[in-house]
């Protein structure tokens, strides 16, 4: 498997595979890693080029711990660059989704499309809001309470889940140091997301585990086509892959190609 070499940052894992354009490059979510795109890498390889990355701290890439959005969006730059891959599907999954309306904001010509999945974007919550405060809780609860951070990744699946898929995924999760899950949540909050996604003007595709404020997204996103899971939990691309790639396709025969 490749890896990058980044000046001051350290080595980025990554993987490319299949060959066809468009070519899709899959950002994974909070203490993810590029594996957990498998599904969609065996249904798409075989007539596109798929690049995915292990973002920074997480899976086998250096441990950073103050990472954010941008500095995601622009590791995944240089991973394409090292892919000879000029321009791409930008996919975004949960915590990824940050980094992948990064990109899209900051690379416009190199984005032909942003698919987001089970992600959000949103306004930055100031150190005195509710939200903010929750997030604090999380990051710190996890941080400071055994057993927590499994806890709370765990729910992250729906009734559904395979036993076995959430057992692994949850196994995966908890190799990533506390302080670079804990960074990335507070990394999360502080960040304005809703700001970058008014930037956007590649078409956007948004998948989601339960319906969500479609006027606040219609009011970030100038070209939206929002899209509802069924059955599944927060990790659409394990839970109901199929389900997500048909959507993928279709949204990707109609306002890509």
């Amino acid at each position: 498997m490749p890896q990058l070499q980044i000046p001051d940052v350290g080595v980025i894992n990554y993987e490319v595979e299949g060959q066809g354009a468009p070519a899709f490059a899959l950002m994974h979510g909070w203490c993810s890693n590029l594996r957990h795109w498998d599904r969609q890498a065996a249904a798409f390889a075989p007539r596109h080029t798929i690049v995915r990355a292990d973002r920074r701290g997480m899976g086998q890439s250096v441990q950073t711990p103050a990472a954010s959005p941008t500095d995601h969006a622009d590791d995944l730059a240089r991973v394409l660059d090292a892919a000879g891959v000029e321009k791409a599907i930008v996919v975004g999954h949960a915590g990824g989704g940050a980094g992948a309306i990064a990109f899209a904001a900051r690379y416009p010509n190199r984005t032909l499309a942003l698919i987001g999945v089970d992600t959000s974007a949103a306004p930055a919550s100031p150190p005195d809001s509710d939200a903010y405060r929750w997030m604090k809780a999380f990051a710190d609860g996890i941080r400071d309470t055994p057993g927590e951070f499994e806890r709370r990744y765990r729910t992250f699946f729906g009734p559904k889940a395979d036993p076995a898929l959430v057992d692994a995924v949850v196994a995966a999760a908890m190799k990533t140091p506390i302080e670079v899950a804990a960074a990335e949540l507070m990394g999360l909050a502080t960040t304005d997301t809703a700001a970058l996604a008014r930037q956007v003007t590649a078409p956007v595709l948004w998948v989601t585990a339960n319906p969500v404020n479609l006027e606040a997204l219609r009011a970030m996103f100038a070209d939206l086509t929002p899209a509802l899971a069924v059955g599944s939990g927060h990790y659409l691309q394990l839970e109901v892959p199929d389900q997500l790639n048909a959507m993928i396709e279709t949204f990707v025969a109609q306002r890509v190609l």
